[in-house]
């Protein structure tokens, strides 16, 4: 029997040991709160909170605080931080608590360094989120401030103005060019314009989609999707008026949400049945990061990293890239914006034959004609592919002729 015949069961074990196995505080204290985690792999991973960032190569049995490029920041607020996935570059975003403006930062080195961006005009009183997806960078913050970069950082600009509320969160999808944000207004899609999708939320700490079903959090509430790339968010779940429900992470067949008590699981996909894992009472869980589906991380303002081992590597490798327009003749293609998580290798195709095992690919076409192109990746369990067509085509006729009157 083929492996594929087994993987439903493995999606329902993988969220049996997800919900079950024990979620442990690993024994580094810090000395302030923690707000966000990014994790390269199950060793090393960057955590941020009041006063630093800290960076673990050994699993988070110990850490590094990582000094600013100015001193005088060291005492940050760092809200948030993102790394582009399969690549080395990140940011890092809060507020400067002296000035009490926002402050963004850059790594080119998975978190070993940081310097500030200082090129932002007019900067909001903090930045609450970001995310980064090869060269495409967008951040957003209080204000209704939202900024983006498409290349990797080189330049900026402010394509949206947004209601003056603060904007929580952003989840960009690659491949598809879809992005929502998480407001005090509720959840919002943003192309040219701003778009309502929730019915009755406001105060939305996140939201998470992955072209299936979404999921946003905010006070005691849990929202969903209705359908399978729906656009509208409706109330799915609620609890005690007390709890605020502060992050949601998709893993494998299942979601996990943090809360200022704990962390909650979806017992069932796609349904509204969702239980506590008891081990994490007590904890305030402001983020959740897992690696490649067997290991997770959690943040926690108690100053705490939690760290949960599911046992089995299930979890399939998430891959897209933008699809990118046709070309002419001898034209070159970039293909990038690659989102490859909880995977190891890269694997390019086109019209089925193998052409790279790079992040991002760029090709010359020489014939016309229609080409499949494909990405999978592979985490040594599990394969997973994406893949779109592009049309080549003829260049245009460009010449001419000048008519001469006859005698």
């Amino acid at each position: 029997m083929t492996i594929k015949s087994f993987f439903p069961f493995c999606l329902l074990l993988l969220c049996f040991h997800f919900s079950k196995a024990q979620w442990n505080p690993l024994s580094f204290e810090f000395e302030s709160a923690l707000y966000d985690l990014y994790f390269f792999d199950e060793t090393t991973g960057v955590v941020v909170g009041d006063g630093a960032i800290w960076r673990t190569t050994d699993g988070g049995d110990s850490w590094q605080s990582l000094a600013l490029t100015d001193p005088t920041l060291v005492g940050a607020t760092i809200k948030a931080v993102h790394f582009c996935p399969g690549c080395t570059t990140g940011y890092a975003v809060g507020q400067n608590t002296v000035t009490e403006q926002a402050v963004i930062y850059q790594s080119e080195d998975s978190g070993l360094s940081w310097s500030e961006l200082t090129a932002i005009p007019n900067p909001p009183t903090i930045w609450q989120d970001v995310f980064v997806a090869a060269s495409r960078v967008l951040i957003v913050g209080s204000e209704g401030r939202m900024i983006r970069s498409l290349d990797g950082g080189q330049s900026w600009d402010e394509p949206i103005d947004f209601p003056n509320t603060t904007i929580n969160s952003v989840a960009y999808r690659p491949g598809t060019n879809q992005t929502v944000y998480g407001t005090n207004l509720g959840v919002y899609r943003g192309t040219d314009t701003w778009a309502s999708l929730s019915n009755g939320s406001s105060n939305i700490q996140d939201a998470y989609f992955d072209g299936g079903l979404g999921y946003a959090v905010g006070g005691n509430k849990i929202y969903r999707t209705s359908s399978n790339n729906s656009v509208n968010y409706n109330r799915a779940y609620s609890t005690n008026p007390a709890l605020e429900f502060q992050c949601v992470v998709g893993y494998a067949n299942g979601r996990m949400v943090g809360s200022s008590n704990g962390i909650y699981y979806i017992v069932s996909h796609g349904t509204n049945n969702w239980g506590i894992q008891p081990s994490t009472l007590g904890y305030s869980v402001t983020a959740i990061d897992y690696i490649d589906g067997q290991i997770a991380y959690a943040a926690t303002e108690q100053g705490k990293v939690l760290k949960i081992t599911a046992g089995h590597e299930l979890t399939a490798p998430v891959v897209y890239f933008d699809n990118p327009p046709g070309a002419c003749l001898d034209g070159t293609i970039t293909f990038g914006n690659v989102n490859f998580k909880f995977g190891h290798d890269y694997s390019w195709e086109i019209n089925g034959e193998a052409v790279a095992t790079t992040p991002g690919l760029i090709h010359t076409f020489d014939s016309i004609g229609t080409y499949d192109i494909r990405l999978t990746g592979d985490n040594g369990s599990n394969t997973n592919s994406f893949s779109t067509t592009v049309l080549i085509t003829n260049p245009p006729d460009t010449t001419f002729a000048i008519g001469v009157p006859e005698p």
